[in-house]
C-alpha cells in the first residue's frame, strides 16, 4: 500500500467530484477502513466561509480532507485560500490532504506543496494508510505563532467593529459593545431587504466609481501559483467591485443577495490573496491593509444569521453601512490606529 508525501501517487478516477455525493462516498469508504474514526461531512465551522469537505479525528489525530472541485481546477486561488483560511482556523496540528480525480492531476502536483499530502481520489486506501500514520506530515509547513496571533487579533477587531456598526446604538464610549444582535434586528435587516428597489449591479458599480473619483483604484494581487502574474481582483466592473488608496480597501457588497454568505466568499478569497503570500502551504503577510466592506444592508445568515460577519472579519474585513468615501477614509484611518502590527 502507498501513499505520497511531497509528490503524488494517482490512479484513474471517474469520481464526479463536484456532486455532493462523492464527499458521501469517500466518507463511507474511510469508514469502512477506520471504523474507530470520526467523520464529519461539509463541516460548518462558524469562521470559515468555505471549510474543509471532510473532517477526520481520532485520538491526538486530526485531518482536513479538501476534495479538488472543478472551478477550483480552473482557479485554483479558490482552492488555495480555502485551505489558508482552513489552517488558520483550525488546530495547528491539523493535517490538510488534498484529493484529486485523474483528470486534474497536473493542478494537484503544482498544489501538492501547499499541502501534507496529494492522493487520487479513487485510492481511498491510500488516504485511510496515510491518516493512520501519524508522523507523515508532508512539505506544508507549521504556521509560525506570531502569525495565528495577528490574524486572531485582526479578527477580533473586525468583528468587534462590525457589531457595533450595525447592531449597537448607545452614546456611551465608542468602541463599547452593549447588545447582542436581536431578532428584531434581524427581522429589520430583511424588511429592508425585500424592501429596498435599488438594482444591485448597478448599485454596485455606481458606489464603486465615486471611490474612483477621490482617488482609488482597482486592487492588484500577484498570483499564488504563479508569483510572476499580477492580475487585478473584484475591479468595478465585476458583481464584487474592490478598489483601493494606499493601505485602504473598500469592497462593496451587493443589495439583496439570494445569500448573503455567498456574496461575502469573493472578498474573503480575495481578500487572503492580497494581504498574504503563500509558501509550503504557510501564509505569510505581505501587504497589511485595512479592509473595510461597506453594505447598505445587513449580511445576515438564514440559520447563523452572524456567519457572514464572522467570516468576513475573520479574513480581515470590517463590515460598515456607508457609501461617503470622506466618512470611509476617516474610518480606516481610526481603524489601522487599532489594528495589529506583525
Amino acid at each position: 500500500m502507498k501513499y505520497s508525501v511531497g509528490s503524488n501517487h494517482f490512479t484513474q478516477s471517474y469520481a464526479p467530484v463536484d456532486q455532493p455525493s462523492a464527499i458521501s462516498v469517500l466518507h463511507r469508504q474511510l469508514l469502512k477502513r477506520l471504523p474507530h474514526y470520526t467523520f464529519v461531512d461539509r463541516p460548518d465551522h462558524p469562521l470559515l466561509y468555505e471549510g474543509p469537505d471532510i473532517l477526520v479525528a481520532a485520538p491526538e489525530k486530526l485531518a482536513a480532507i479538501f476534495v479538488c472541485k472543478t472551478a477550483e481546477g480552473e482557479q485554483p486561488r479558490r482552492l488555495l485560500s480555502r485551505l489558508v483560511a482552513a489552517r488558520l482556523a483550525l488546530p495547528e496540528h491539523t493535517r490538510c490532504i488534498l484529493v484529486v480525480p485523474e483528470e486534474q492531476r497536473q493542478i494537484g502536483e503544482r498544489l501538492s506543496y501547499h499541502f501534507h499530502a496529494t492522493l487520487d481520489v479513487s485510492d481511498p486506501a491510500s488516504l485511510a494508510y496515510f491518516l493512520e500514520d501519524a508522523k507523515a506530515q508532508g512539505p506544508a509547513e507549521d504556521i509560525p505563532e506570531p502569525i495565528r496571533r495577528f490574524v486572531y487579533r485582526r479578527y477580533q477587531i473586525a468583528w468587534n467593529e462590525s457589531r457595533i456598526k450595525n447592531f449597537v446604538r448607545s452614546d456611551d464610549e465608542p468602541g463599547e459593545i452593549i447588545a447582542e444582535p436581536s431578532q428584531r434586528s434581524r427581522r429589520d435587516a430583511n424588511a429592508q431587504r425585500s424592501e429596498t428597489s435599488i438594482d444591485g449591479p448597478r448599485s454596485l458599480q455606481a458606489t464603486a466609481e465615486q471611490f474612483r473619483k477621490v482617488g482609488f483604484e482597482d486592487v492588484w494581487v500577484r498570483s499564488w501559483t504563479s508569483p510572476q502574474t499580477v492580475s487585478p481582483v473584484g475591479s468595478t466592473q465585476r458583481r464584487t467591485p474592490m478598489v483601493r488608496r494606499d493601505e485602504t480597501v473598500v469592497g462593496v457588497l451587493p443589495n439583496r443577495p439570494e445569500s448573503p454568505m455567498e456574496s461575502v466568499k469573493p472578498f474573503c478569497r480575495n481578500a487572503l490573496t492580497l494581504n498574504f503570500s503563500l509558501q509550503s502551504g504557510v501564509p505569510y503577510l505581505t501587504q497589511p491593509t485595512v479592509n473595510i466592506l461597506i453594505s447598505e444592508e445587513i449580511p445576515l445568515g438564514r440559520f447563523d444569521p452572524e456567519k457572514p460577519m464572522r467570516s468576513a472579519a475573520f479574513c480581515g474585513w470590517t463590515i460598515y453601512k456607508t457609501e461617503d468615501p470622506d466618512s470611509v477614509q476617516e474610518y480606516s484611518d481610526y481603524l489601522s490606529r487599532k489594528l495589529p502590527k506583525i
